[in-house]
């Protein structure tokens, strides 16, 4: 009888690890996924997130009003990736590459940053990563294939443009890591890269994106 309990419990363990497992993925990776309510008493306030969300906002509607072209690729996994071009007010051969964050798009990022960029005579491509925005693709993978893209649209950028282009990588949060993860990699175009406030490492994110969602991080 004993033995047929533990067994029972053993049982009863592994799926509810097995369902939790699934809900943590879902909660993680998925594109389509609803995120767990979050009730972080212990995290520190932060004002001014809510004005930068409305910054972000109000900067991405002024956005329709400006001179753009999308352009789109497929990836190797035959996802369509799409990315908005905005050129710059003179004839340039300067380009921004801008790589944005976990669960957001690239003009929502990148929109409060369009006018500085335009100013200096900039080429501006601001891409959407896959499983993000208006491009194809189910699974975040946080930069690990984010990454390769974004290899993908330097050259994209070299062969639309001519050789003789410079070109910077302007990466925030998961878009960071992405871009830093190229830096052994990228052509003598690439000139720098802004790594805006990045993660140290993918399994530390995942670990802290779990917790947020009152998961046991096993």
């Amino acid at each position: 009888m004993k033995k047929k309990t533990k067994t029972i419990l053993s049982a009863s363990f592994l799926v509810s690890l097995a369902i939790l497992s699934e809900k943590a993925y879902r909660y993680v990776f998925d594109r389509n996924a609803k995120p767990f309510e979050v009730k972080n008493n212990k995290q520190a306030p932060m004002p001014n997130v809510d004005k930068i969300e409305k910054l972000k906002i109000e900067a991405e509607k002024n956005v329709q009003h400006d001179c753009f072209e999308t352009f789109h690729r497929i990836n190797p996994n035959g996802d369509r990736l799409y990315a908005t071009f905005f050129p710059s007010k003179d004839p340039s051969q300067k380009f921004i590459l801008c790589s944005h964050g976990y669960k957001t798009t690239g003009i929502h990022e990148f929109a409060p940053f369009l006018p500085f960029y335009i100013q200096q005579d900039l080429n501006v491509l601001i891409v959407d990563h896959q499983a993000h925005g208006h491009s194809e693709g189910k699974t975040i993978t946080f930069g690990i294939l984010e990454s390769r893209d974004l290899l993908d649209w330097v050259y994209w950028l070299i062969e639309h443009f001519g050789k003789d282009i410079e070109i910077a990588i302007h990466g925030i949060s998961m878009g960071a890591a992405s871009a830093l993860a190229l830096c052994d990699q990228v052509p003598s175009q690439v000139r720098f890269i802004v790594e805006d406030c990045g993660y140290t490492n993918a399994f530390q994110q995942l670990q802290d994106t779990i917790q947020l969602a009152k998961l046991p991080k096993l």
